[in-house]
């Protein structure tokens, strides 16, 4: 083999090796990532001081003997000096994930007024009662729960649950 051929091939090897090291660092940190997320979104952008960032909705749906989805609401602060984004405050949507009772729709993000809201749909899975729910994130870590309406009653039983407002439908994946 000729100096260029070889040359060649330790550039290659060098290039796979970290090819290699890099999808091994992507998949460990997705190992990590707990099953029972079924949504994550970052949205808007918030400012307190000199910290600036982005909100962060996680929906997660636990499994067990009674299924129910929970909801967090967190605040990630961007950083200018090439640093990892952190997270620096989170808050549990208590009025959800205290009850344990709901199923909810995949979030909808919406700008009003009051800001970004995050609107979603809850079922309770006992009495089968739908509340539409806005949650409008504001100095960090707190958030504002309002219902968006009147309670309904579920009317479609099936794996496909029809949404009021502006959502067509919305299909629960099952695992």
């Amino acid at each position: 083999m000729t100096f260029r051929v070889k040359k060649v091939l330790i550039l290659l090897t060098v290039f796979y090796v970290s090819a290699v090291g890099a999808d091994n660092s992507v998949n460990a940190a997705l190992e990590k990532i707990s099953h029972q997320i079924a949504y994550i979104n970052t949205f808007g952008f918030w400012k307190e001081g000199k910290a600036t960032g982005v909100y962060r909705v996680i929906l997660m749906d636990a499994k067990g003997e009674h299924p129910h989805s929970k909801i967090f609401l967190q605040w990630v602060k961007q950083t200018d000096n090439g640093q990892e984004p952190a997270v620096i405050a989170m808050a549990p949507v208590d009025e959800i994930n205290n009850v344990g009772a709901y199923a909810l729709s995949v979030p909808r993000i919406l700008q009003s007024d009051d800001g970004y809201v995050v609107e979603l749909t809850a079922i309770n899975q006992y009495s089968r009662v739908v509340q539409n729910i806005h949650l409008v994130p504001t100095e960090l870590g707190r958030y504002r729960f309002r219902y968006a309406a009147s309670q309904t009653t579920e009317q479609v039983n099936a794996a496909v649950n029809k949404i009021p407002l502006k959502l067509d439908y919305y299909v629960r994946p099952t695992f």
